[in-house]
């Protein structure tokens, strides 16, 4: 489970992703039905881009978001300009409605005015002036070009993506059969009570509740596509001493 999560849907939320990135579940999660069995392929590729000054590719991982991903205990996150631009459009909101409304992050701090301060989800209680405001600003930072370049001009693309492309396929298919109907009944009845009409209906119970989901690579090779330079800084500078007669 993660939070912030406002769907009450019934299935199975997953997602791909490398250890060091943060899963952003709201944006890129797979979505899986009860009753049906699922098969998600998946291939990995690489992309890395040349560091400034050849592009504007940046790793540099601020103080808002270090804030970020210190609250996910013992994991080692790197910068993801996703998540640099929701702490930007974060910060507008908080400067205009002095609390933040974020559906993919779970904020507690923001670098505001060159320091790191607290700040508190938008509250409907008691009233639902905050949430009002946040909306209102979201909408506005969306079509401020200014705002935008202001508070996200640091947000540039990282220097190393890792993508990973999946093909999903799904069949209607029972799960019910007497080996779950046994694990099921050994293992829900000690916290809670089945059914009354469990005996009769387990099959409609479990193709309603459970599904399957089977997960493997494409291939065991990772696609890694890398930038190199045309020219290095040594045959700038023999070009322009040729040229120069120096």
């Amino acid at each position: 489970l993660y939070y912030p999560n406002l769907y009450t849907s019934k299935g199975l939320t997953a997602i791909i992703h490398n250890n060091n990135e943060i899963p952003l579940i709201d944006s890129k999660a797979f979505y899986f039905a009860p009753g049906y069995t699922h098969n998600l392929v998946w291939s990995k590729s690489i992309s890395t881009y040349l560091q400034p000054p050849y592009t504007s590719c940046t790793n540099r991982i601020g103080d808002d978001m270090k804030a970020l991903y210190d609250t996910y205990n013992g994991v080692q996150y790197s910068y993801s300009q996703t998540v640099c631009y929701e702490l930007c459009k974060q910060t507008y909101i908080y400067m205009n409605c002095q609390c933040v409304s974020s559906l993919i992050l779970t904020i507690q701090k923001l670098f505001i005015n060159n320091q790191l301060i607290q700040v508190n989800m938008c509250s409907i209680y008691p009233t639902l002036t905050q949430m009002i405001c946040a909306y209102s600003a979201i909408n506005n930072f969306t079509n401020d070009l200014t705002a935008q370049s202001n508070l996200c001009g640091h947000c540039q693309q990282e220097c190393e993506i890792t993508t990973y492309t999946s093909q999903i396929t799904s069949s209607q298919d029972s799960l019910a059969d007497d080996g779950l109907k046994a694990l099921i009944e050994q293992t829900i009845m000690k916290y809670r009570e089945l059914p009354e009409n469990w005996t009769n209906n387990w099959q409609t119970y479990i193709d309603n509740s459970y599904l399957q989901l089977q997960i493997c690579p494409q291939s065991e090779f990772v696609h890694h596509y890398k930038q190199e330079p045309s020219l290095s800084w040594t045959d700038v500078i023999s070009s322009v001493g040729g040229q120069t007669a120096l």
